[in-house]
Order: structure tokens, then C-alpha cells, then sequence
């Protein structure tokens, strides 16, 4: 009977009669608008728990590049654990019509694809004030708050989500209300230190780990604290959900209307037209819990608001809840293979995945990256048949669009090649030129002008479309090692260097025939260059096939009374090449600056850079001249090496110029079964001058010579000890 009463009272106090006893008309903000018909019941059946029916749909935009973003969000920032289950949604979503429903629904709890509010907009902020109430609609605009207001009531019901505005309006709408500004709590979010390495070391210089990352005070616009009640709603954009739970968690508010899920307020909206959690909620080891229930759990909270007696003035923190959601934890993807179908669904996915990945990381430009995209996923579309052949093609295609010496395709599901072609090859004008040869029939200084009757010059014409560098010799050369896995028994077209043409037939040899031979372009040992004419000239030779911490010592010792030093940088470093050059450097010396892309969730990015202060090291050390031999092979570390001695001042440069590709390299799986690598840093000179695609430039250039190679002549050591000689 007492609940009866005081509902008479209420309903007759507005003049309402007897039989409308749980219904009142109400005038005004308060009670929801002139003429509505109000409810002061709960509504009929409990809210969701499910975070993917408690988020209206925002507004979505079209295209595989926006789609390809929205994943990489997903993947790098989600609760999902692994990189993998993520890229099978997209598999899912993309069989067909992309669909983001299918996405969401192989990632529950994960992703959502809401169908229902893009309509929403953000109007005009208002502030009316009804009796000694002020009704504050959140919106564009200054919000001011109406004299006479003891109370606020912020309604936050038939908001848009991810409108860009929004988080400042909400903000706006409050601000009126506070005297003190009030405290967001933190979300741990995860953190990428780089792009962490899927393909080849699972603890290189990338990482990824949880982080929190605090978020800017509710401001305060007001003379005086006032009483606040929040309008909530069952949907609603994890914006107004997060400003809603912030308030009543620190007891600075009141929920009339729906209880509030932490997940929802956890979320973000993809334009992409998706959802997804990506952070946890919480303060000093505390999350929220998954429920903050409301005060007054209303169909249309609106009605319990006549005047701000109703709007409770003290306010104390909710019992705690438990908070049993996934958390947020390490993304660890290393070497974990996806299955080799070749489906539509599969060539797409793993193009948007690579796109989207490297978008977020990449520091160099990729003129018409977003064009390439589109231009693979139609060729995957019109391939007839989509198979392992034009998936692949596909890959390498947009690969090429990075200009990037690091980026490789691996097929985990290829047919292993029947052998080798054991040749070491160089480019001269265009052509692939034999230095050194391991093959019966194929000898140093051979032009190989055709292989299975195809011409080279076709066959390079359309590798070079499907092969990446940073400068056209070097993506030249890596075309070029695509000639050497042989399917079988091949004949190759073979021009020598006095002009005649010849055709042999070779055979596949096995990969150890092809190790043994080397790929650095001289296997020369460390040691004096009297064969050459110049015996107080010394050698020492860095790449990996000869060169090792021990026997280069002992080489640059034995080079103290030289009168010039030959370091031969041609190949791949096999040693501490910081050491080398501490060796080498009289005086302090930096390395070159190494810039990284860190992301601390999905919208905090940073560029720390890192450089090493370097000081020489007596024992061993050489102070003569010396001449650095660089070609077009020489790439990567030894890039690294070559530019610490450069900037130093420390050398003659001699040869051809470099690759131009420096820094770690880094790679992901992707559907398919394929994985594809690329540089995940910016590399720049010691002075912060650019590095990419410029490479280390020769003082004294060398153009090489088929001839030469037939004679055993190798032009650039003897331009450097032309160099090195009075």
C-alpha cells in the first residue's frame, strides 16, 4: 500500500488521474518530452550481458583498404589471444561478399558487427531547465548551464557511436555540473614496440606487452558540485558507456535507466563496420566489474525526474562485482602456421591482413600501396582458377608496392624445388652475368640469355614487377635468385663475353652444392695482396663465408704495418660487425639512428629513436687508409656496418652502390599458409640524414666486366688498390 500511495501522490500531484497509476503525461525534459506517456516500471526482460547486442552500429565506409585497417586494429589490439584466429574470421568474412557478421560471429566476445543505430547523429547540444532541474542533451556546441539549476540531468540515450565529436561532447555536457574535475581510470591496452616477429625469431628487437595507459580528467566548468543523474539506455556507444561507469564508480553520479557493461565501455567502433574490445578498465590492480548495475533500473528513466529532490545528492561507490571478461594479454603469433587452403576467402584475407599490418608499422613511403590492393584482390577475384600460383603471384604483386629490400613471400606449402642452379650472378646493364660457377656447361663471365627457351629479358620483365627493393640493381638481384631453384632438367641460353651464343642443358644440383659455393662475390681469405701487385696493401674479407670474430683479429693484427687496408663488404657479415668497427674507428663514433613505430593501444603512436655512442677498441686496430669495397649485394648489416665506417669519415668507398636497405627485419603469418617479411624500422645516417633507397654511394665507382670474370679479374679489389696506392 505505501508504494501505491506514493505513486497517487506523485500522479495526482500532475494532475494525472486514479487509473493511470503506473503511467504519468509529463510536460517539459523531465518525464521525456511534451505529451509522451511515461513508465516508472523496470523494463520487462534483463539486459544482455553480451557485449555484441549492448553497441549501435556507427557509421561504416565502404572499401578493402578501410576493411584491411579495421582487421589490423583487431588483430594487434584486441582480447584476442593469437594473431591466427583473428585472420581465420577474416577468411570466414570474405568467402563471399565481405560480411562482418561472419567476422564478428568467429570472434565472440571479441568483435561485433552491429546492424541497428547508424542512423544516429550528434544534434546541437542543448540545456533546459525544467523546475530547478537543468536537462543537458550532449551535442556540437557550448553547453551552458541554465541559473537556478540544483540538479543536472545528462541524457545519454540515442547517441551515435564513433562520431569523433562525441567524446568531447560528452565531456561538454558534464563539465557545467563539476567543481573538481574527476578522474578517469586507466585501460591496459596492449603495446607494440615495433612489429614482433611472426616468421623468424620469436625474441628479436619487436615486442608486444600489456600497458596502461591513463586517460585526461573529466574537466570541471562549474562554481559548485551539483547532484547528477545519468539517462542510460540497454544499447548504447562505448563512449557515453565509459563517461556514464566513470561517474558512478567514483560516486560523482547516478544511473537512472539501464545498467552499464564494462565490456561495451571497453570498445571502439571500426568505420569498417565493426566493433571490438580492446582494453580492460581499471586502477591500481582493480578493474572495473563486468556490471555497473544502475541506481534505478527504469524503462524510461526520464519519469523518476521531477525535481532534483529526486536526483540523489550523495552518492556512494557500487559493491564491488567480479570482473571475469578476457583480459588483455601478450599477442605471441611465432611460427604459428595457418592451413594451406586456397579459397577467395583465403587470397583476401591474406592480402588485407599484410596491407593493414604493414600500414600501421611501415616508415618508408609506398606511392599507390592502397592502388596495389586493389589491384591484387581483383586479380585473385578474376583468377580462373584461384590456385597456390596465382594466390602467390598475387602476394608478390603487392609486396612490390613497398619498395622494400626485406620484403620476401614464403610458401610453406610449395613443392620443394628438384635443385639448384649453383651460379653466383651479378647485374651488368640489365643482364645476369656468371662471377662464379659450380655448374658443368655455365662459366664466369656466361650472360644467361634465356632459360627453357624463354628470353631473359621477358622472364625479368615480369619478375621485376613481382619483386621488392629499395633500389632497382638490388631488386634486380632478387629476382635474379628466383632463376636458381630448378624443377628439373632446364636449358639455358648462354652468351659468353666475346658474343657467342651456346644452349646447355643443366641439371638440378642439390642446396649443399649451392652453400658451398658462396653468395658473397669474392671467397677470398684475409691476408696481403702481393699476388696483386701490391704487398703492402692488406685484405680482410667481412661476409659470412670467410670472415669470422676470430680469423679477422688475427687479420687486422697482422695488418698494423700496412700501408692501406682492403675491408671487402661485398657479402653478408658473419661477424660482430660493431666490433669490426670499433676496430677500425679511432675515435668516439655513433651508430646510425634506428627509428621505430611504437602503438600503445590503437591511438597512441610514438617514434622513439635509438643510437649507440661507440668507442674505439685498441686491441685490434688499424689507423691506415682504407678502402671499403660495397656492391649491389651489399645490404642489411652490412649496410649497417659500411654506414657507421662512412659516417665516421673513416674510408674511401669503392665499388657499386648498395643496396640501400638497412634495419631489422620482421615478418607475419598469413592464410594460406604463407608468411611474408618487410623492414619493421626507419634507419637513418648518424646526422639523421635519409638512408633508404640511397645506400652507400662509391667515391669510386666500378663498372664490372663480363670479360673480367671470364680472366679472373675482380675489377673492384683492384680499383681499390689503385685506391690505396700513391
Amino acid at each position: 500500500m505505501l508504494r501505491r500511495a506514493l505513486f497517487g501522490f506523485i500522479l495526482l500531484s500532475l494532475g494525472c488521474g486514479e487509473d493511470d497509476a503506473l503511467t504519468t503525461t509529463s510536460s517539459g525534459a523531465g518525464g521525456g518530452g511534451g505529451g509522451s506517456v511515461c513508465s516508472l516500471e523496470p523494463p520487462a526482460m534483463p539486459a544482455s550481458l553480451e557485449m555484441c547486442e549492448r553497441i549501435p552500429a556507427g557509421v561504416s565506409v565502404d572499401g578493402m583498404p578501410e576493411l584491411a585497417a579495421a582487421h589490423a586494429s583487431v588483430r594487434l589490439f584486441s582480447v584476442a589471444p593469437t594473431p591466427g584466429e583473428v585472420d581465420a574470421a577474416l577468411v570466414a568474412a570474405l568467402e563471399g561478399r565481405p560480411d562482418m557478421s561472419a567476422y564478428a560471429a568467429a570472434l565472440p566476445g571479441i568483435a561485433c558487427a552491429p546492424s541497428a543505430g547508424g542512423e544516429r547523429t550528434l544534434g546541437p547540444a542543448a540545456a533546459e531547465l525544467v523546475g530547478d532541474v537543468a536537462w543537458i542533451t550532449p551535442g556540437t556546441g557550448n553547453v551552458v548551464l541554465p541559473a537556478g539549476a540544483l540538479a543536472v540531468v545528462i541524457d545519454l540515450r540515442g547517441l551515435p557511436t564513433g562520431d569523433a565529436a562525441l567524446p568531447a561532447a560528452l565531456d561538454a555536457a558534464v563539465a557545467p555540473a563539476l567543481a573538481m574535475p574527476v578522474a578517469r581510470y586507466g585501460r591496459r591496452v596492449r603495446q607494440h614496440n615495433g612489429p614482433k616477429d611472426e616468421v623468424f625469431s620469436a625474441t628479436n628487437v619487436y615486442n608486444n606487452e600489456s600497458a596502461w595507459l591513463e586517460g585526461d580528467a573529466i574537466a570541471a566548468g562549474g562554481a559548485v558540485d551539483l547532484p547528477i543523474a545519468l539517462l542510460t539506455e540497454a544499447v548504447m556507444p562505448p563512449e557515453a558507456v565509459e563517461l556514464a561507469g566513470t561517474l558512478r564508480l567514483r560516486a560523482r553520479a547516478s544511473i537512472f535507466g539501464e545498467d552499464l557493461l564494462a565490456a561495451v565501455a571497453e570498445a571502439r567502433w571500426e568505420p569498417a563496420g565493426l566493433a571490438y574490445r580492446f582494453s580492460e578498465l581499471g586502477a591500481a590492480g582493480a578493474l572495473w566489474p563486468d556490471v555497473v548495475p544502475a541506481d534505478r533500473r527504469l524503462e524510461d528513466p526520464a519519469c523518476a525526474i521531477q525535481s532534483a529532490a529526486d536526483v540523489p545528492a550523495a552518492v556512494q561507490p557500487p559493491a564491488g562485482g567480479a570482473a571475469t571478461r578476457a583480459p588483455i594479454l601478450p599477442l605471441d603469433g611465432f611460427q604459428a602456421m595457418t592451413p594451406s587452403d586456397v579459397t577467395l576467402g583465403a587470397a583476401r584475407a591474406a592480402l588485407l591482413t599484410f596491407y593493414g599490418i604493414v600500414e600501421r608499422f611501415r616508415r618508408y613511403p609506398a606511392d599507390g600501396f592502397a592502388d596495389r590492393l586493389n589491384e591484387t584482390l581483383a586479380s585473385v577475384e578474376s583468377a580462373a582458377p584461384l590456385d597456390r600460383q596465382a594466390m602467390k603471384r598475387a602476394l608478390q604483386r603487392l609486396m612490390n608496392a613497398l619498395d622494400d629490400g626485406h620484403a620476401f613471400l614464403f610458401d610453406y606449402d610449395a613443392t620443394p624445388a628438384a635443385g639448384f642452379l649453383v651460379v653466383m650472378l651479378e647485374d651488368i646493364d640489365g643482364e645476369a652475368v656468371v662471377r662464379r660457377s659450380g655448374t658443368p656447361g655455365v662459366d664466369p663471365g656466361d650472360t644467361i640469355v634465356s632459360i627453357g627457351g624463354m628470353p631473359t629479358s621477358d622472364w625479368f620483365a615480369v619478375e621485376l614487377e613481382h619483386t621488392s627493393a629499395a633500389t632497382d640493381w638490388y631488386r634486380f638481384l632478387v629476382a635474379a635468385r628466383r632463376l636458381l631453384p630448378l624443377a628439373g632438367p632446364t636449358e639455358l641460353g648462354l652468351r659468353d663475353p666475346d658474343g657467342n651464343i651456346t644452349t646447355v642443358t643443366v641439371d638440378p644440383q642439390p642446396q649443399s652444392a649451392l652453400q658451398a659455393l658462396g653468395f658473397a662475390p669474392s671467397l677470398r681469405m684475409h691476408g696481403d695482396l702481393a699476388d696483386l701487385g701490391a704487398p703492402t696493401i692488406h685484405y680482410v674479407n667481412v661476409a659470412s663465408e670467410v670472415g669470422t670474430d676470430a680469423n679477422l683479429s688475427a687479420a687486422i693484427s697482422a695488418a698494423q704495418n700496412a700501408t692501406g687496408l682492403v675491408v671487402d663488404m661485398r657479402g653478408y657479415p658473419g661477424v660482430n660487425h660493431y666490433a669490426v668497427a670499433q676496430w677500425l674507428i679511432q675515435r668516439p663514433f655513433q651508430s646510425p639512428q634506428f627509428h621505430v613505430t611504437e602503438w600503445t593501444g590503437p591511438d597512441v603512436k610514438t617514434e622513439p629513436m635509438d643510437q649507440y655512442p661507440l668507442q674505439p677498441d685498441a686491441t685490434p686496430s688499424f689507423s691506415g687508409p682504407i678502402a671499403l669495397l660495397v656492391g649491389h649485394s651489399t645490404v642489411s648489416a652490412a649496410e649497417n656496418f659500411s654506414t657507421m665506417l662512412v659516417d665516421a669519415g673513416r674510408v674511401t668507398v669503392v665499388g657499386r652502390t648498395s643496396a640501400g636497405t638497412n634495419g631489422n627485419i620482421t615478418g607475419m603469418q598469413l592464410p594460406g599458409a604463407f608468411a611474408m617479411s618487410y623492414t619493421g624500422m626507419t634507419v637513418l645516417h648518424a646526422d639523421g640524414s635519409p638512408f633508404h633507397g640511397i645506400g652507400i654511394v662509391p667515391d669510386v665507382p666500378v663498372v664490372l666486366d663480363a670479360a673480367a670474370f671470364r680472366d679472373g679479374i675482380d675489377p673492384e679489389l683492384q680499383a681499390a688498390i689503385a685506391a690505396l696506392s700513391p
